[in-house]
């Protein structure tokens, strides 16, 4: 009985490690998505039901307890410019087994647009159907105003060295020639496309 009574002791004590560790990992998982403004989601297509992580419902500024995921209204949360692009790439996904890697807009509950970084794949049952689509959300928005205006200030520079007067030459630390403008050519001699991936010495 001793032996009996110990034994299920340790069993208890163990299962409460278990526990413990389950809840310490998902408490982890749960930093390191706000950290990465990541969240995951879960789509079962036979139940055509969508389960979330809580840092899911922050990207896109809901509750839980307002708002319950599901195929229709997730959609309608896409920028409506940018629905038949989801739309399409959800059907490969689903119908191929396409992995689904695509960024696009979503509209906030105060009107905000962000946009977000898509990626996920399906599980299939033995006959190829879509079971589950597994994914992850990122908020990738301030990453592409940075691009955009990295875009907008070389568009800049290279009208500003298209129209200025005087030669302007950029090269990089071992003195091959990167950018080579009109007034460049006009004095040296040289058309960009010679001159570009040169040394400066042709000069």
């Amino acid at each position: 009985l001793r032996a009996t009574t110990r034994d299920l002791q340790e069993e208890v004590a163990e299962r409460v490690r278990q526990a413990e560790s389950l809840r310490r990992r998902e408490a982890e998982l749960k930093t390191a998505q706000r950290i990465a403004a990541l969240g995951s989601w879960e789509w079962d297509v036979w139940a055509d039901r969508i389960h979330w992580s809580e840092e899911l419902y922050r990207i896109y500024e809901l509750s839980p307890e307002a708002f319950v995921p599901t195929p229709e209204s997730v959609r309608n949360l896409v920028h409506p410019d940018d629905r038949a692009a989801v739309d399409a790439a959800l059907k490969k996904t689903v119908g191929e087994g396409v992995p689904l890697i695509l960024d696009h807009r979503i509209v906030l509950p105060n009107g905000a647009v962000k946009t977000v970084h898509q990626t996920g794949f399906a599980m299939r049952d033995k006959r190829g159907a879509a079971m589950l689509l597994h994914g992850t959300t990122q908020d990738v928005t301030e990453r592409v105003k940075l691009e955009a205006a990295f875009r907008e200030s070389e568009a800049r520079l290279a009208a500003i060295m298209k129209h200025v007067p005087d030669a302007v030459i950029t090269a990089d630390e071992r003195g091959v020639i990167d950018s080579f403008n009109a007034a460049a050519q006009e004095i040296f001699g040289h058309a960009e496309s010679d001159a570009v991936g040169q040394n400066v010495r042709i000069l």
